[in-house]
């Protein structure tokens, strides 16, 4: 298949995924969620894995970066789904999908040169998610409101920091370690910080039965997504299956519009469309 289709198979699995999360967290909460989804995609990587080239580099002066990855992932998720929890997902999820904007500023701090196109997306991006937020906030009028959405705007900004973390770390692993192990690596290590902050708090992971089926499906879509992303990841055109699959923040957008009627207004609109063309701008190698 192209990267066009690489890419928007990766988005559709990340953004359905993220979707899902908004209504398990709110019935299990953020934790508990991860417990039972993680391992679902870290035995899909593992399939994935195992049957294109199970390799293991055995290389220890880099895991450091492998173990960064992972915390990146952790901070990552727990962040978002709580977020997401807390709504509403279509503020959340493009002001996530704004986390490139950070990945663009950390590795030119690295010493990465950036084009003028990708600094121009970086201030696109940026004008879209100060409109998606102020339109948000503007949307509610009594005092307690404000200050829940400023929590989640909050929320939102330190889940783009861990994503920031994860992403960098991650690509610089890759190098060594491949794509699949690196990804595979990742997830582990994220559901044992994860579920090892849980049983400290002394919670106990449970799921009810009538959610089995969603978090099932999420688990899939959330690994599919990694895999799908990883197969484009291939060739001259590779870059085109990162940028399209950096959208996944739009269709969870589009599907919180859709399915859980939540308001969204034209600044709102314009801030989410400013967002992605910013994205897809600093997603182009210079």
């Amino acid at each position: 298949m192209t990267p066009v289709i690489w890419g928007g198979l990766s988005s559709l699995s990340y953004g359905t995924a993220d979707f899902i999360a908004a209504k398990t967290g709110r019935a299990m909460g953020a934790s508990n969620v991860l417990f039972f989804v993680l391992p679902l995609g870290i035995l899909g990587i593992l399939v994935a894995w195992l049957f294109v080239d199970p390799v293991i580099v055995w290389e220890t002066s880099l895991l450091w970066l492998v173990l960064l990855h992972g915390i990146g992932l952790a901070g990552k998720l727990q962040t978002l789904y709580v977020a997401l929890a807390r709504g509403p997902v279509s503020m959340v999820a493009p002001i996530v999908a704004a986390h490139p904007v950070l990945v663009l500023l950390l590795f030119a701090l690295l010493g990465a040169t950036p084009s003028a196109l990708q600094w121009a997306g970086c201030a696109v991006t940026i004008v879209g998610a100060v409109m998606v937020a102020i339109s948000s906030d503007q949307a509610e009028t009594s005092a307690a409101a404000h200050q829940g959405l400023r929590l989640t705007i909050a929320l939102s900004l330190v889940c783009a920091l861990f994503y920031t973390l994860e992403v960098v770390s991650g690509q610089i692993a890759v190098a060594t370690y491949g794509e699949l192990p690196t990804a595979l690596a990742g997830r582990i290590l994220a559901w044992l910080i994860l579920g090892g902050a849980l049983l400290a708090m002394k919670g106990r992971p449970h799921a009810p039965r009538r959610l089995w089926l969603l978090l099932l499906i999420q688990g899939v879509l959330d690994g599919a997504g990694t895999i799908f992303l990883f197969a484009g990841s291939h060739g001259a055109d590779a870059p085109i299956t990162a940028v399209i699959a950096g959208t996944f923040g739009a269709v969870t957008a589009v599907l919180a519009w859709l399915f859980l009627k939540e308001r969204i207004g034209p600044i709102q609109w314009a801030g989410i469309a400013l967002i992605f063309v910013g994205v897809t701008m600093l997603s182009w190698p210079g």
